[in-house]
């Protein structure tokens, strides 16, 4: 099964983003992200709401 993790990084590869600028549009550090995206911290409901906005897609596909 594919994680919300996972899912998330497949989006944002796909347009293109770096985690750097991602972390930024998030105020968030590049580190802390990519722990995130690791799965080593887990992905508040608010900032996966930002994060889906962002990327344009629904919260939905990455749940």
């Amino acid at each position: 099964m594919i994680g919300v993790n996972d899912k998330v990084r497949k989006f944002r590869r796909e347009r293109n983003i770096s985690q750097e600028n991602l972390a930024d549009e998030l105020g968030i550090s590049q580190s802390h992200y990519s722990k995130m995206e690791r799965g080593k911290v887990a992905i508040k409901i608010n900032v996966l709401s930002q994060i889906a906005k962002i990327l344009k897609v629904d919260i939905k596909e990455l749940v």
